[in-house]
């Protein structure tokens, strides 16, 4: 170099970290850490948005690269978190293979000094302080065939009269409707609304049976029905004095059907549900994209009305 504007460099000059202090060595520790960092967990990870709370059933494996190159496992226990509006979760990294470390929490204030950049803090997910929503950072949820490691949800799924898939057919018994035959209409009680089918025959010598058909598609995210007594399927009914009901559950293309039959109003003229169980041998044979056929049978006779309602499938989603 010249001598222009300066002195000379000595060549005998090195130039080490510990000349230009521990910031670029800091720096690059950071960098190091921030290229490649796998989260995965062994079990479930689930979110609930009413609470806050983020929970993972089984181990959180966290890989990082050290800052000499090597690989380095560190471990989380399962447990849980509850976040607040606008704190995140986050883990402090150990270089110590395999050591355990917490989930810890912290909020985000700004103007002031960062709390979620350390050089070994990574930053699991942040709870929105409008929405409430869960937003993740480095921790996301594994992709799984099929998914049973995704979190559950019970849900009721209802078909309402006049049904979505349903169909009027004749029973093939003795259906002379007389009077008002098959008609659909609405009860009102109260502020309890009921839509319905009804049959009616004026037939008074035998009594008179017409079917509602249905179809259910089992849909994509089915697990199974909820687990209580009568509580997988049930359906509203009302009858009139002397009138029933039977119905039959048959998975499309097979042979097997289960039923219940002759059932009826408790008090004449009074809606009650009836219904199946998780057990049956129809339900439990349902799997994601299957079809249900629900034939639902009413009897009348000498004018004395039938009504069915609402079918309330209790389905585990996921």
């Amino acid at each position: 170099m010249g001598t222009n504007f300066h002195t000379a460099w000595d060549n005998t000059t090195l130039f080490k970290p510990s000349s230009m202090n521990t910031v670029p060595s800091s720096l690059d520790q950071a960098l190091t850490y921030q290229k490649v960092i796998l989260i995965h967990c062994d079990g479930a990870l689930d979110y609930v948005k009413a609470t806050g709370v983020l929970s993972w059933s089984s181990t959180l494996r966290i890989h990082f690269i050290r800052s000499d190159g090597q690989a380095i496992q560190n471990t989380v226990n399962a447990g849980n978190i509850t976040l607040a509006d606008n704190e995140f979760a986050y883990v402090d990294l150990n270089e110590t293979n395999n050591t355990v470390v917490t989930v810890q929490k912290a909020a985000i204030t700004t103007g002031a000094a960062a709390t979620f950049k350390a050089y070994n803090r990574v930053m699991l997910a942040y709870r929105n302080a409008s929405s409430d929503e869960l937003y993740p950072v480095e921790l996301t949820r594994g992709w799984t065939s099929p998914s049973s490691a995704l979190p559950e949800r019970n849900a009721t799924i209802s078909l309402i009269p006049e049904y979505s898939g349903a169909v009027l057919t004749k029973s093939g018994m003795a259906n002379d409707p007389g009077g008002e035959g098959m008609t659909s209409d609405l009860d009102v009680s109260g502020n309890t609304y009921r839509p319905y089918y009804e049959w009616s025959s004026d037939v008074t010598s035998a009594i008179q049976s017409y079917d509602v058909f249905v179809q259910w598609r089992v849909p994509h995210d089915f697990k199974s029905f909820q687990v209580g007594t009568n509580q997988a399927l049930q359906l509203e009914i009302c009858t009139a004095t002397n009138n029933k009901i039977d119905v039959t559950l048959q998975k499309d293309g097979s042979a097997t059907t289960s039923s219940l039959t002759a059932q009826k109003s408790d008090v004449a003229a009074t809606w009650k549900q009836v219904g199946f169980d998780e057990t049956d041998a129809v339900l439990s044979s349902l799997a994601a994209g299957d079809v249900l056929n629900i034939r639902i049978r009413l009897y009348s006779f000498n004018s004395k009305w039938t009504r069915t309602g609402r079918i309330d499938l209790a389905a585990v989603l996921q």
